[in-house]
């Protein structure tokens, strides 16, 4: 990197892009009409990782069990480029999942699919209060961060399903669907009640005979 020599004597230059790590710098005068050329013995500089940071935010803050999350995280450093690695997203200390950092914007984001029995939503936590962190892994010139907690509320879902019911007799072997169907007082039948929930449903039914 040339640098002018002033009328001090003094030469001085910014020295950018170099990585983290050990560095010898050596400074060497070209010399001119009335002084030949010499070289400086060699300085060692030693390059540290840089400073992160990282904030975390949930869509929606607040929001019924089994419905779609999303979490999002942006990861800082205190220049203008963009670290990149992994961030991990946990509720208290469960880690919910990883996701990459974009290396043009900085975000890492945690989606949630659309709720199905083989996927369930709200990245698999139950109804409750959470406090949300992300931890940024760090890379090669970006030191390791966590973020501040922020806060995330899930309500319980309302419970939603149908019932069928099956009725065997000895004079009706077969499955029947109709309620009605039934057998003398004082006699028995082996019924089967089906219950299907809409939603994710789960837990203890109590069936009572009105």
């Amino acid at each position: 990197i040339p640098a002018a020599v002033g009328s001090t004597g003094m030469a001085s230059e910014n020295i950018t892009g170099l990585s983290v790590g050990s560095h010898n710098v050596v400074a060497i005068y070209n010399g001119d009409n009335n002084y030949a050329s010499s070289s400086a013995p060699a300085l060692a500089v030693s390059i540290a990782q840089g400073p992160s940071s990282v904030s975390v935010t949930a869509t929606p803050s607040s929001l019924p069990q089994f419905t779609a999350l999303k979490l999002t995280a942006q990861v800082h450093s205190t220049t203008s480029d963009i670290p990149t690695g992994s961030v991990s997203f946990y509720a208290g200390s469960t880690l919910l999942g990883v996701a990459g950092v974009n290396p043009t914007t900085g975000l890492a984001v945690l989606s949630d699919p659309a709720n199905s029995a083989a996927a369930p939503n709200s990245c698999g936590l139950v109804a409750g209060a959470y406090n949300l962190t992300a931890v940024y892994s760090g890379d090669s010139n970006y030191n390791k961060s966590t973020s501040a907690g922020t806060s995330l509320a899930i309500t319980p879902d309302a419970a939603s399903f149908s019932l069928s019911f099956n009725l065997l007799t000895s004079s009706n072997p077969n499955p029947t669907l109709a309620m009605s169907t039934g057998t003398a007082q004082g006699s028995t039948a082996q019924a089967y009640i089906y219950v299907t929930p809409s939603n994710t449903l789960n837990g203890t039914l109590t069936f009572a005979c009105r």
